[in-house]
């Protein structure tokens, strides 16, 4: 049996779940937290990413 890379199982699992939190109702917390805007600066230098830009990584990512 060979086993997958971190980084892969990492990927399906949000994949996972942004597939469950996006079927929910427009009106539930989750739902609204994907699609929330931030007020305030980030710190110098490369900003994090976004749960929201890693899952369209997972998304554009040949290896699913």
């Amino acid at each position: 049996m060979a086993l997958e890379p971190v980084s892969l199982v990492n990927n399906k699992g949000r994949l996972r779940w942004f597939e469950h939190a996006d079927c929910k109702d427009d009106g539930d917390w989750i739902k609204q937290c994907m699609s929330m805007e931030t007020e305030g600066t980030r710190r110098m230098g490369q900003p994090r990413k976004t749960s929201w830009e890693c899952v369209k990584d997972d998304m554009n990512s040949s290896r699913l």
